[in-house]
This record gives structure tokens, sequence and C-alpha cells, in this order.
């Protein structure tokens, strides 16, 4: 949720995107004087965050693709910290109702491969449709599946609870969860599993327990 504040930095930096004379490439090149601060502040987070699981067995979960940052940014995360881990697989989940966004966060998966060491090993799978019965279903098909980092990011109840419900016992003893932690709905379906939340003190978001 943003202040009216931040909607008009939003405005005004969108109008220096169309006005620049730089190619797409070159801006994101130089993306730090492109991003806003909260969503660079958000990405050093999530790299505090990853740190945790280097060396811990199993895949990275996003529950709530939404656009695709939090996804590629596990996928990238990985890349960087662990190049030849290519069993660290990211899997998403989310309704993909815009089915051109979607497609989009299709193909930047692919040529995230493109980038990286062992790129012949795909890193990112994406699982679309409703959670309430995907994630079930796709655990059922992965009984082997380690969930070293587990990211909620739906933002309502019902898919945040069967979700997590499903996939609590694929945590291992030292994984991750992470949670948007703004949403009531979201916080509601956490709170049974009594964990004991931290964040960055330089971001609003993305809140993590370690599971003991």
């Amino acid at each position: 949720m943003r202040t009216e504040k931040e909607r008009e930095f939003l405005d005004l930096l969108e109008i220096r995107a169309r006005e620049s004379q730089s190619s797409h490439v070159a801006r994101l090149s130089n993306f730090p004087a492109w991003v806003p601060r909260q969503n660079l502040a958000r990405f050093l987070a999530s790299y505090e965050i990853y740190k945790q699981i280097v060396g811990l067995h199993g895949v990275v979960i996003e529950a709530g693709v939404a656009g695709g940052a939090g996804l590629l940014t596990w996928a990238h995360l990985a890349s960087i910290l662990e190049p030849y881990n290519y069993s660290r697989r990211v899997i998403g989940f989310d309704l993909a109702a815009d089915k051109a966004l979607w497609s989009d966060i299709e193909r930047l998966a692919l040529l995230h491969d493109e980038n990286r060491p062992l790129g012949h090993i795909g890193r990112i799978e994406l699982v679309a449709g409703d959670a309430v019965t995907t994630a079930p279903f796709y655990a059922k098909e992965h009984p082997e599946l380690a969930v070293a980092l587990l990211v909620l990011d739906f933002t309502t109840y019902e898919p945040t609870r069967v979700t997590l419900e499903t996939l609590w016992p694929m945590v291992p003893k030292g994984g991750v969860i992470v949670s948007g932690g703004i949403w009531p709905d979201e916080l509601r379906a956490l709170a049974p599993y009594g964990l004991s939340f931290q964040r960055c003190h330089w971001s609003t978001t993305l809140i993590w327990a370690v599971k003991e």
C-alpha cells in the first residue's frame, strides 16, 4: 500500500523513463538509478534471507508470483550465491490470471537460464492455478520435495493457509518461512505456527522465521 507521495514519485519516474533516450537494456544495466529505493531495500532484504539457506538442501517456493520480481530475485540469488547447485530449483505458484504477464514471466525464466552456469538445467518452474488445489496436488506428485525457503505472498487467508499446511512438513529444520508481513489475512494464517519473525531494519516488507 503506497502513500500519496510514493504514488507521485512513481508517476514522475514513469515520465522520466518515457523521456529517456537510453535503451531499455541500458536502463536495466544502470538499475540503481531507476529503481525506487523501496524495491532496492526489498532486494537487499531478500539477499539477507537467502544467505541463511546457502548449503541447506531444498527448493525455493514463491507462493504468489504476481509480477515476477520476487521469483526472479530468488533465481538470481541462487545463480549468484550457489551457481553450481543445480538442485536449487525456484518454483512459483500463482493464479496467473493475467495471461500476458504470465507469458512474460515464462520467457524471462527461460532467459535467466541463458545467463548462468549449468543453464541447460532449468532453474525456474511455474505452477498456474489456485494454490488451494495446486499446492496439495504438487506436494502429492513430489513427495520427495524439501523446501528450504517458503515465501508466502498471496496476501489472502485461504491460499496462504492451505499452502503452509501442505508444505510445512516438507520444510526441514533450518528452513526459512517468509511473509510480506503487512497483510492481516496472511499473518492470521501464519499465527498457529508460533513462528518468531524478524525483519531487516531498513525494509518495511518481508519478515521471516527459521523453522526450529
